[in-house]
């Protein structure tokens, strides 16, 4: 027993740093179809509604839950990406300035929520 002890504390640490590893590649993988639920958002600005909802699907897979609001000047865009059984969420607010500066609101009139 006192022979395997050695063995086993080197075992060990490689054990963990493969479960590691495997924990990563999911949560940068979920992230990036979080981002990939963002893109989408981003490029699919209605302009008549205020409120839309939309999920990204893959090879029978759900990527990517997509939630937008636009709100008074700007909008919100709440992205859950997955990835086996691992989820990340992304909350981005950009003005409605902004968003037009950067090329994503080209011609398009959004309708505003009205201010109470």
């Amino acid at each position: 027993m006192k022979k395997l002890f050695p063995l086993f504390l080197v075992i060990i640490p490689f054990f963990f740093s493969a479960f590691q590893d495997n924990v990563d590649t999911d949560l940068d993988t979920a992230f990036n179809n979080s981002r990939k639920g963002v893109y989408w958002a981003l490029s699919n600005v209605p302009e008549n509604k205020l409120h839309l909802n939309h999920e990204l699907i893959s090879g029978n897979k759900l990527i990517a839950v997509v939630k937008l609001d636009i709100e008074i000047n700007g909008i919100k865009v709440n992205s859950t990406g997955y990835s086996n059984s691992t989820e990340v969420s992304v909350k981005l607010y950009r003005s409605i300035d902004s968003l037009k500066n950067a090329g994503y609101l080209k011609n398009k009139r959004i309708k505003q929520p009205r201010e109470e």
